[in-house]
């Protein structure tokens, strides 16, 4: 005999199966309640706690007051600050580095990332510098620090845990301008593949980036080489600088050099 309950599509679900729903609910929002689970899956709040404990315990899900969020929406942000902290002197070393082909009155445009970030954080006191950045963190160093500069911020969509804005309006803006320099991050460089990045919009919005300056320096640390991410966005024979934390490998160098012979290869310490 069928009950009502059956009748609306529900049943009673085994714990296993009533964690699968509740991580497939997380799949679609944020954040869950246990007293929105206990009605939906017909069990009491008790149950619906044990649950998420488990899930939590497996490191399915994260435990919130009065319920639950997905890992992977958490672990966006924390994402970031583990970005920023990570090899933090390193990332100083190398913003500290690039400055130097930083001169009064350039145009620049620097790129999204916690090491180009750096970079901003050496420029002040060089006078007369207009700035293209789609990177908030930078924006608003530079609108804190800075403000004798001309910044001209890209707006667009925020990808969600990350700092910096993306739309193909800003990819068509920057296609109009001429600036002096581009300091570009990356994800990931190997001889073979050159420069590539985890996104595929913003491996466009790099290239773009590399096309509008006359030169191009990528800041990037020595941890990076021999990845190779989503998107392919430049080649070393359209690089003029790559600066690192520590000397490359003779080796690797000599093969990037033997590709690009005018590039320049610089150690911050």
């Amino acid at each position: 005999m069928t009950t009502a309950t059956e009748k609306a599509g529900e049943r009673k679900l085994f714990p296993e199966e009533r964690r699968a729903a509740i991580l497939g609910i997380l799949s679609r929002q944020p954040k869950v309640m246990v007293n929105d689970l206990a009605s939906k899956f017909g069990v009491s709040t008790f149950t619906v706690r044990a649950d998420l404990d488990e899930l939590e315990s497996e490191g399915k899900l994260r435990r919130c007051h009065g319920g639950a969020m997905s890992v992977a929406k958490t672990m966006k942000v924390e994402d970031y600050q583990k970005r920023r902290s990570h090899a933090s002197d390193a990332k100083s070393a190398i913003g500290a580095a690039a400055v130097q082909f930083v001169e009064a009155g350039d145009s620049i445009i620097i790129d999204t990332g916690t090491t180009t970030l750096e970079l901003a954080k050496h420029l002040v006191g060089i006078p007369d510098l207009t700035i293209v950045t789609n990177d908030f963190e930078v924006a608003a160093f530079i609108e804190a620090k800075m403000p004798e500069a001309d910044l001209l911020f890209l707006g667009g969509w925020v990808r969600s845990g990350y700092r910096y804005a993306y739309s193909l309006e800003s990819l068509r803006s920057v296609e109009h301008l001429h600036v002096d320099k581009a300091f570009l991050s990356a994800n990931g460089m190997t001889v073979e593949d050159g420069f590539t990045s985890e996104s595929y919009e913003q491996a466009q919005l790099k290239a773009a980036y590399a096309h509008a300056a006359s030169e191009t320096i990528m800041l990037i640390d020595t941890g990076k080489y021999g990845k190779v991410t989503f998107s392919g966005f430049i080649d070393f024979d359209q690089v003029d600088a790559v600066v690192t934390e520590e000397t490359l490998e003779p080796a690797v160098a000599e093969a990037i050099q033997k590709k690009h012979p005018g590039i320049e290869l610089i150690s911050a310490r």
